[in-house]
């Protein structure tokens, strides 16, 4: 399962991919998607509470509501930058914190860095191909990002580092305990996010109404739900069978790649505008560093 981590990622980028590319075809409210995403996922999980038995590490539960803290923060602001700038854009810059992530994890593992260093070519090896990761997503569209989506997103891009280095503590334990990690995790973080972005959405002089309507129900909450208990699922596991979280992050961080793939798809056959093709080559050094990677870290 360990050389698995890389499949668990890409799946976890795709399921991602398919969050963020919603609100910029419904363009709901952040805060609102939210609500979904955090509260109902955690009432969708609590009655399996049952099945799992509790971790008993306090800092495990310090942990999940330090991150619950941040994932409110990050995907509100992911959110509504998809709204504001386009799904595209709010994606692309996100990859950028992968190569900072790759060499903040030494100093919780610094034996890891010992390890790599004995082996030159292949040190070499992953950083070149994590950095050709996270820039060429910008190869990718034509279209140049914008400063002030830039600097909207940064604070985003360095809360996503420390969600990831945190969640892969949480995930750095026995693999019988795995499940129950995943599921309490899943369950802690996504109802304190809710629950803040709750908050935010009803500030704002929204009305329950919206959120209980049984068509938003159907046609967005519940499609939510099932997109991040997948995520939770795939990214964790990758989380716990890699050695570095940024190698599972940078495979994740493709999902610009997928978003741009339904923008076409979307363009082509239900709004009939012609949509810009993506830089070949851009896509081959992509292919080129992920095999790479993989090969690098298996």
């Amino acid at each position: 399962m360990q050389d698995l981590w890389w499949i668990f990622a890409f799946c976890a980028g795709l399921m991602t991919a398919m969050f963020v590319f919603s609100n910029q075809v419904f363009r709901l409210k952040g805060s609102m998607v939210m609500i979904y995403r955090g509260i109902g996922t955690a009432l969708c999980l609590l009655p399996f509470s049952l099945l799992f038995d509790a971790p008993e590490n306090a800092t495990f539960y310090y942990l999940c509501i330090g991150n619950g803290l941040l994932i409110a923060f990050l995907d509100n602001r992911v959110i509504n930058a998809a709204k504001t700038f386009g799904a595209e854009n709010a994606a692309m810059l996100q990859p950028l914190s992968v190569v900072f992530e790759f060499f903040v994890w030494f100093f919780f593992v610094p034996q890891l860095l010992m390890n790599l260093s004995e082996n030159p070519l292949r040190l070499s090896l992953i950083l070149l191909a994590l950095f050709c990761l996270a820039f060429s997503i910008f190869m990718v569209k034509k279209d140049k990002v914008t400063k002030k989506a830039f600097f909207y997103l940064l604070p985003a891009m360095l809360s996503v580092m420390v969600i990831d280095i945190q969640c892969k503590i949480l995930m750095s334990i026995d693999t019988a305990m795995l499940p129950a990690a995943i599921f309490y995790y899943s369950m802690i973080t996504s109802f304190i996010a809710g629950s803040i972005n709750a908050v935010i959405y009803f500030k704002n002089g929204n009305k329950i109404a919206e959120v209980i309507k049984p068509r938003n129900i159907m046609f967005v909450g519940l499609p939510i739900i099932l997109l991040m208990i997948s995520i939770y699922i795939f990214k964790n596991c990758s989380l716990h069978y890699v050695e570095n979280p940024a190698y599972t992050m940078a495979i994740l961080n493709l999902y610009p790649l997928w978003v741009a793939g339904a923008n076409h798809i979307y363009n082509k056959y239900f709004k009939h505008i012609p949509y810009p093709q993506p830089n070949r080559k851009a896509l081959l050094l992509i292919t080129a560093a992920v095999i790479t990677l993989i090969l690098c870290v298996n």
